[in-house]
């Protein structure tokens, strides 16, 4: 006797993959994961290699997916100490920050997806900024390699160009982003001290960074009124 399966239809399937989301993205599942002997076996080189390939990245970053992972308490487990120790070295950001990969990321319908206001809401947030502007991680992100490695020729090309600027400086990014105690916790002595040192300077104000960032749409976009009065009201 034969056995006739039903197939799902197109709404069932996504009813299918959403409610399967919910039961992956779980705060004990991720306190199982986010552990540190996993993150050790995680992130090694060949498995790096299997995980940044183009049609996974095309499944990671979908709409309902980015909605679960960007939650205030999954950031609490994943922005932590000892995990930020293990992603940010020196062989994971050979691989992460390569032309393939930032092609990948930096694409328009990929910046729709993260500069959207809710998203948006959800990362700048003050326990989110407390997490990650904290010194040993300002220690690890400016160093010198990691900032060879991300101001280059080719990624600035990919960053500063129109539609993304135009994306990321919105009226109301820039409210959720200059507010007093995001500028208080940026603006610190420590932090500038870090930022501030001649061999950085020497990284970012070169001939042809100035000439990518210092050109006439951009300025214009950046120096609006509104944008100024958002700066320079936020010490007083």
């Amino acid at each position: 006797m034969s056995v006739t399966r039903l197939k799902p239809s197109n709404a069932q399937w996504k009813h299918i993959r959403n409610n399967l989301v919910d039961k992956i993205v779980t705060d004990n599942l991720v306190d199982k994961i986010v552990t540190d002997n996993l993150v050790d076996k995680i992130v090694t080189d060949n498995l790096i290699d299997k995980i940044v390939t183009d049609n996974l990245i095309d499944k990671i970053v979908t709409d309902n997916l980015i909605d679960k992972i960007v939650t205030d308490n999954l950031i609490d487990k994943i922005v932590t100490d000892n995990l930020v120790d293990k992603i940010v070295t020196d062989n994971l950001v050979d691989k992460i920050v390569t032309d393939n990969l930032v092609d990948k990321i930096v694409t328009d319908n990929l910046v729709d997806k993260i500069v959207t206001d809710n998203l948006i809401d959800k990362i700048v947030t003050d326990n989110l900024v407390d997490k990650i502007v904290t010194d040993n991680l300002v220690d690890k992100i400016v160093t010198d390699n990691l900032i060879d490695k991300i101001v280059t020729d080719n990624l600035v090309d990919k960053i500063v160009t129109d539609n993304l600027i135009d994306k990321i400086v919105t009226d109301n990014l820039v409210d959720k982003i200059v507010t007093d105690n995001l500028v208080d916790k940026i603006v610190t002595d420590n932090l500038v001290d870090k930022i501030v040192t001649d061999n950085l300077i020497d990284k970012i104000v070169t001939d042809n960074l100035v000439d990518k960032i210092v050109t006439d749409n951009l300025i214009d976009k950046i120096v609006t009124d509104n944008l100024v009065d958002k700066i320079v009201t936020a010490k007083e």
